[in-house]
């Protein structure tokens, strides 16, 4: 969706059906109409093991999407064992022990997750006394590529922590609600304020961001999180004309733009149908944790993730 979010109903019978277009808080200067939507009717006692495929196709002609054309792209992710609690030297001496791994599992990725920044929005903030200051993201990018692996790096380009330099700086990148409060983001554990993407600023501060990434850091992939944070539901931002649906659109067109085209992009907190032919691969579930069987209530180590399929 990019003009507009928006529901579909149907009654049982599926004798009337009906979209809507959500356009919660938006000034009108235009008229308001729904985007584009997919609607598969299947009989009753149709069994179709391949139900989203038609699906798949249909939404991903529709935005131009991106075939896999150098197959998938499977890998380690530093979140699931150190959490935020990462290093130069731990990274570096992960990225040796994956290399030796390669042959018999089969992977081709080593991502550098949340814990490497002081603040969320300062991504340039390298952890003192873990990080190299000067070039410590490129000297683990190219340590990571020296092992035939291709570097990832997670950030969250439309989010900042409370307590960040950025928040500090420019208060008014930040979305508000209608009654002029800053506006929900949910809670992952802390709660952080969300970037306006209908303000050319912010999109130049991210658009910033993801290059510095991709061309100056040399990471090939990106683990982009909390996407949805760009169109927080609140009247306070920068255009108030602009729907939800156009902010996500304007902010994932921005980082597509800055990533280029050879860049593996993983939305995540992100509206599926918005990232479609700007993503190349999603995250659709919750954080899986390194248990089979849960534990209730959820042990303080366990940040908040479910339990791993078995």
């Amino acid at each position: 969706q990019r003009e507009q979010y928006g529901v579909a109903l149907m009654d049982k019978q599926l004798r009337r059906f009906g979209l809507y277009a959500c356009h919660q808080g938006v000034v009108a200067r235009k008229p308001i109409v729904t985007d584009w939507a997919f609607c598969q009717i299947v009989d009753s006692h149709c069994y179709d093991e391949e139900a989203m495929v038609y699906y798949v196709h249909a939404v991903g002609d529709h935005n131009d999407a991106r075939p896999l054309e150098k197959g998938l792209t499977t890998g380690w992710c530093s979140w699931y064992h150190y959490y935020a609690d990462i290093s130069h030297d731990s990274l570096a001496k992960n990225a040796h022990i994956l290399s030796k791994s390669r042959s018999s599992i089969g992977f081709n990725v080593c991502l550098i997750d949340d814990g490497y920044m002081t603040s969320w929005g300062d991504w340039t903030s390298l952890k003192p006394g873990k990080f190299v200051k000067d070039g410590g993201m490129r000297v683990l990018a190219d340590a990571i590529r020296s092992k035939g692996m291709k570097p990832g790096v997670w950030l969250a380009p439309f989010a900042c922590d409370k307590g960040s330099d950025l928040a500090r700086q420019h208060p008014d990148w930040i979305i508000r609600n209608d009654a002029g409060r800053i506006a929900n983001s949910a809670n992952c554990g802390k709660f952080f304020y969300g970037l306006d993407a209908t303000n050319p600023a912010v999109r130049k501060h991210v658009y910033d961001t993801i290059r510095r990434a991709v061309r100056d850091w040399g990471f090939d992939v990106l683990k982009l999180d909390f996407l949805y944070a760009s169109c927080l539901e609140g009247n306070g931002k920068y255009d108030p004309s602009m729907s939800r649906a156009e902010a996500m659109h304007l902010g994932l067109r921005t980082i597509r733009a800055a990533a280029g085209c050879e860049t593996f992009i993983i939305g995540c907190g992100c509206p599926i149908g918005s990232a479609v032919g700007f993503a190349d691969g999603m995250r659709v579930s919750c954080d899986t944790g390194p248990t089979f069987v849960p534990e209730f209530p959820l042990p303080h180590w366990d940040n908040g993730t479910l339990p791993a399929l078995k």
